[in-house]
């Protein structure tokens, strides 16, 4: 099925001949509608169009009279058009003709549904009673009632209401009721499963409002039965809300697509919140596991870090990944991310400005009773602040002390509940076992600002960290060398220690080796460049120098490289262990692993008549050890963090590649004693993500002295797990197992 413009919105019913019918609204002012049948291709019907109005919502639902259908279309003329199905006769095919006309709403409607109401009286007829409600930016809810014809000329009523036939047929629709109960723009309404009358509607005045009639048999009043919401936070309301096909759930849409869930308690008319799973809702650019692999830190244009963690659900003990923080709520589009240790990381956005963030009290606590991770020890606990609020004009997560919380004490003298400064912040503790609701997690899992890092004279546009956390590497966009220069800050002072200059576009990726003795940086400019300190120094003794590059008259790649990463520290390509191995991808789908096995100058003797041996003579003793063309523009790639074991000796690993068309690609790689480089295994081809995968990461594996052996025990079993995550424009991050059958 496909429309000329973007579509608006658009609906599906079921017919009992086992027919499907499609309505859709498009930007180009019309609806069309499709008919699917049993085992057959769509197939378009007709179209409808009303002057120059534009469709806002459209609704198919079985007309009063039994086989018919009727399409409800709410138009930006603030008006409700019926129209029916009319049969195809002769040369004429199907086609839609209107009935009526509802009015009455003074803004656009945002939402239709449809429900059958079948009295007593007309058990024994063909013709059913439709209740119709719609909502818009009014703040109303009206609701229509219809069904056959009623002579009112011995009544007195001044209710609106329209005549029509169906089928030869004379019907009616009359308004039922007006509610009005919300303070913004209502967006959806449903009708709830069952027998009792009760309607759900969505406002973006943050609430949900369940109406019924005052009593069964009376639906001349309706009140309201329900409301539940959120206050506070940053939300901006709801835009949809439905029911679980019991009525005993009610699951809201946020406007900044969160998901908010209502669970009935027993037979009392009681309500509670319930965990649902969260995440981005715009593309997700950046992600960085903790030091220990503990929780998965992801950054998105959305303008908010997140954190997700493990959490053990308590009916059934399965272990899920949820979102557990939200330490940063931006004014711009975050690009990324960097974690420093288990409670500190750095992230950049689009600005000049690099932001350091460390966790507080509350986030160490709550993680533990959830995930069962410690991050710290109970003496540097005491040194992080018990949370961290944004004040109400303030720009920045501010720390909050024990000192800033101030306790009501009552007339007995006791301890009421914590009383909080409202004017200068919105933190509260919480105590949490499971993961937070929606509102939790806007103002009461921030993390405290710690330093803004100036330097950069263009938008952020990349970060890392050494492993140690005591380095971080920042790049920003540039068009010059001096610009495109990758600065070094020490997070102990929070100084810029030293500028690393080659480039001359933006530097896309930097990377870190293991021990950190390495930084290797990849451009717009189709070049890289590997920095090594020549020397051990003491700690403020940091100085890289250029060891090894490529320029563009020698270089393999011919487009932009997006991404570069060091292989494990564990794995060596030579016998020796003196070598090396980092691996680079391009948009040209080129992907290079490069490998050190002799220094430079052993090459001044060697033959010259081997292209890859001659590259490695400008390239500081690299050579590229496996070259290989990925499906698609490679955009990011990552090694695993452990190596297969064979005879003690790491031999085999993981390489992740990431590409423009969402595919992830993995590749098993082999060492090759005989002839010194990489070969390709297994190759698994990924269907991750529906557009571009913009980072990938392994789960960092930290073994203690006793786990080592346990672990290279472990590693000579059948298989090896590994946990890859992934982020891409399509607005999610995917954590995917990643198991290695060893021949």
């Amino acid at each position: 099925m496909k429309a000329d413009s973007a579509l608006m919105c658009g609906d599906v019913a079921f017919r009992k001949n086992g027919s499907h019918w499609v309505a859709a609204g498009s930007t180009d002012d019309t609806v069309r509608v499709w008919n699917i049948g049993t085992g057959s291709l769509p197939r378009q019907i007709c179209s409808v169009r009303r002057g120059r109005d534009t469709p806002l919502c459209v609704r198919l639902h079985a007309g009063p009279v039994r086989d018919t259908l009727l399409l409800f279309v709410a138009w930006t003329s603030c008006e409700l058009q019926v129209l029916e199905l009319v049969e195809a006769s002769g040369d004429q095919s199907e086609y839609f003709s209107e009935v009526c006309v509802l009015t009455g709403h003074e803004d656009w409607i945002r939402g239709i549904d449809v429900r059958p109401v079948i009295r007593e009286r007309h058990t024994q007829s063909t013709i059913d009673e439709l209740l119709v409600a719609s909502c818009g930016q009014d703040s109303l809810i009206r609701v229509w009632r219809l069904g056959p014809f009623r002579d009112l000329e011995d009544e007195e009523t001044t209710v609106p209401r329209a005549e029509f036939k169906t089928n030869g047929v004379r019907l009616q629709a009359e308004l039922e009721t007006v509610l009005e109960g919300h303070s913004g723009w209502v967006y959806s309404v449903r009708w709830g499963p069952g027998q009792d009358l009760r309607l759900l509607s969505a406002s973006i005045d943050k609430s949900l409002i369940v109406w019924s009639p005052a009593e069964a048999e009376n639906c001349d009043v309706w009140i309201e039965r329900l409301r539940v919401g959120g206050v506070g936070g940053n939300n901006l309301g709801f835009i949809g809300a439905v029911w679980d096909h019991t009525g005993d759930r009610i699951l809201g849409h946020g406007f900044h697509g969160s998901l908010h869930l209502w669970h009935k308690i027993g037979d009392r008319d009681q309500w509670k919140p319930c965990v649902v799973p969260g995440g981005h809702f715009r593309a997700v650019t950046g992600l960085t596991w903790s030091p220990g692999g503990s929780y998965l830190l992801s950054c998105s244009t959305d303008q908010t870090t997140r954190v997700h963690g493990k959490w053990r659900k308590p009916e059934d003990k399965t272990t899920v990944w949820r979102e557990l923080a939200r330490p940063q709520v931006h004014g711009h589009d975050l690009f990324c991310i960097a974690a420093l240790s288990e409670t500190a990381f750095v992230s950049g956005a689009e600005e000049k400005v690099l932001r350091s963030f460390n966790a507080t009290r509350n986030f160490v606590a709550n993680i533990n009773r959830i995930s069962g991770e410690t991050l710290v020890n109970d003496v540097d606990v005491k040194l992080l602040p018990e949370g961290a609020s944004v004040a109400a004009l303030g720009l920045s997560n501010k720390a909050l002390y024990e000192s800033d919380i101030k306790f009501q004490v009552t007339n007995e003298g006791q301890n009421d509940d914590l009383k909080y400064n409202q004017e200068d912040f919105y933190f509260r503790t919480i105590e949490l076992t499971a993961p937070p609701h929606e509102e939790d997690l806007a103002q009461n899992t921030l993390w405290h600002e710690v330093r803004k890092l100036y330097g950069h004279g263009y938008e952020v546009f990349t970060c890392a960290a050494s492993a140690d956390g005591l380095l971080v590497a920042s790049s920003c966009k540039a068009q010059s060398v001096k610009h495109a220069a990758v600065l070094l800050w020490d997070t102990r002072s929070w100084k810029v220690i030293q500028r690393l200059e080659h480039h001359q576009l933006t530097v896309t990726c930097v990377a870190f080796s293991d021990d950190g003795q390495r930084i290797l940086t990849v451009s717009r400019d189709r070049t890289w460049v590997l920095w090594e300190k020549p020397f051990q120094g003491t700690d403020r003794e940091i100085n890289y120098v250029k060891v090894a590059y490529v320029d563009k008259s020698c270089n393999i790649h011919q487009r932009v490289i997006w991404a570069c990463a060091f292989a494990p520290k564990e794995f060596s390509c030579t016998e020796n262990g003196k070598g090396g191995l980092f691996g680079t991808c391009s948009r040209d789908k080129k992907v290079v692993i490069w490998k050190r096995d002799r220094e430079s100058g052993d090459y001044a003797q060697k033959d010259k008549g081997d292209i890859k041996d001659c590259l490695a003579d400008l390239t500081g003793g690299w050579r590229p050890c496996l070259i290989f063309c990925a499906e698609d523009s490679a955009r990011s790639l990552a090694f695993s963090s452990a190596a297969i074991t064979s005879n003690g000796i790491k031999r085999s690993l993981f390489l992740a590649i990431g590409l423009d068309n969402g595919f992830i690609e993995l590749r098993q790689l082999v060492f090759n004693t005989i002839s010194g480089d990489l070969e390709i295994v297994r190759t698994l081809h990924l269907a991750a993500h529906d557009l571009t995968v913009n980072q990938l990461c392994f789960q960092p594996k930290v073994y203690s002295a006793t786990q080592e052996a346990a672990s290279i025990q472990a590693d000579e079993q059948d298989s090896l797990v590994e946990l890859l995550a992934s982020c891409s424009d399509d607005h999610t991050v995917k954590l995917h197992r990643v198991f290695a059958i060893k021949d």
